[in-house]
């Protein structure tokens, strides 16, 4: 880890991130679902902390993100606004992706706390300006800080 610059601290349990529901053909098909998530956050150029969890909820894949901004706007999370945004370019970068749709009304907002208790934590990275620049904290499933190590040493490259 880079210790010459600030890292953005972890999301409080209280903070609110947001809950994603897809319809995967095949559990296989999760790896497309975060190599969308990671392309969506990189379309939108996020500058700051993710979380990413995942879980299922009546057969249908889960994903939970909590996000944290750095720089001017540190320490706050996204609106709704904000989310609305993802919540687009992600149903792009799903379509792109075969045997992966994003039920849209099935997303909300969730507390991190929810997500901490009900699903399987994936790892914490920091991004900046669209780009991974930390891989922070490691969890149970390794497909999230894979997809990000990859996107990190394409930059380093």
């Amino acid at each position: 880890m880079n210790k010459s610059k600030q890292i953005v601290p972890r999301l409080r349990n209280e903070s609110l991130g947001y809950a994603f529901r897809f319809k995967l053909e095949g559990s296989h098909r999760r790896s497309a679902v975060t190599t969308a998530v990671v392309a969506t956050l990189v379309t939108m150029r996020f500058d700051g902390r993710c979380e990413f969890y995942e879980g299922e909820h009546r057969g249908d894949y889960v994903v939970g993100i909590g996000l944290r901004y750095r720089g001017k706007h540190n320490g706050i999370v996204p609106d709704y606004m904000w989310w609305q945004a993802f919540l687009g370019v992600l149903e792009r970068e799903c379509r792109r992706a075969k045997g992966v749709a994003l039920d849209e009304k099935c997303c909300e907002f969730a507390r991190i706390r929810a997500m901490r208790t009900t699903l399987v934590k994936c790892g914490a990275v920091e991004f900046q300006n669209g780009n991974v620049t930390e891989l922070l904290e490691e969890g149970e499933e390794p497909r999230f800080m894979r997809e990000c190590g990859k996107r990190l040493n394409e930059i380093k490259e």
